[in-house]
């Protein structure tokens, strides 16, 4: 989710009145809602608070390790280019990595309207 969604999610309690979303309250103890530990990622939708008719889904749930396999090739691909600008030397520098859905049980999107 990302932080607009979170600052929602923040908001919200059980029946009774205990607040879902729970605070790491040391550095290596991660943020938490009902148990499951959060991450922000801004490139999610909002949650649709307004009130109207588009629904989003704007919260990832699931064990992405299980579920998504992220490939990184090692090294770099330097390329020297010293020839465009006389006295000036160019480097362009590329990486490979990649991923793809290993389980999409492992992962559900939770889709949202007001």
């Amino acid at each position: 989710m990302n932080s607009q969604t979170a600052r929602v999610l923040m908001q919200l309690k059980d029946q009774q009145l205990r607040p879902l979303w729970v605070d790491g309250l040391a550095p290596a103890q991660p943020t938490r809602l009902l148990g499951f530990p959060v991450s922000i990622w801004e490139q999610l939708d909002d949650v649709d608070v307004s009130g109207g008719a588009n629904s989003t889904f704007p919260v990832a749930f699931g064990d992405f390790r299980r579920g998504y396999l992220m490939v990184d090739r090692i090294g770099m691909r330097i390329v020297v280019d010293n020839v465009t600008t006389l006295g000036k030397v160019r480097f362009y520098i590329s990486k490979r990595v990649g991923g793809t859905v290993l389980n999409n049980d492992a992962i559900k999107w939770i889709k949202t309207a007001a």
